[in-house]
């Protein structure tokens, strides 16, 4: 593990791209915090994590409860990105093959939240960007 909050200067990416991390970093908050001020006024947080909202466990819930401990410290749900990006456009569903819920929520920019009945969750979102 490496800290990597000097060695960006604010506002230089333009994505932030997190493939099954966040649920391991100690503070998913404090990495979202940094990845925001890294982030341009216009760039893109994209995460996908192992998914810890009720809807799933509700769905599946043996394979729900196998995902945390150990193996997946921090429980990430779509009611902990909603709060985390509260005032900024945000997508939030399973992932799945149809794109054209992403393409229509990149185009509005406001709050989706879709069911989350998978084992993963997506969540796009523009911090900078106040909806």
């Amino acid at each position: 593990m490496i800290d990597i909050s000097n060695t960006f200067n604010e506002n230089t990416i333009d994505i932030f791209f997190s493939n099954h991390v966040l649920e391991h970093v100690p503070s998913p908050s404090k990495t979202i915090a940094l990845a925001k001020k890294m982030l341009k006024p216009d760039g893109i947080f994209v995460a996908i994590t192992p998914n810890g909202s009720d809807s799933y466990r509700l769905n599946d819930y043996t394979a729900w409860h196998s995902l945390w401990g150990q193996n997946h410290p921090n429980h990430l749900s779509d009611t902990f990105y909603k709060q985390e990006f509260k005032d900024n456009p945000f997508f939030s569903s399973s992932i799945s093959d149809n794109l054209s819920d992403v393409i229509q929520w990149n185009q509005k920019k406001n709050q989706t939240l879709l069911s989350s009945f998978s084992s993963e969750l997506l969540l796009l979102s523009y911090p900078n960007v106040k909806v």
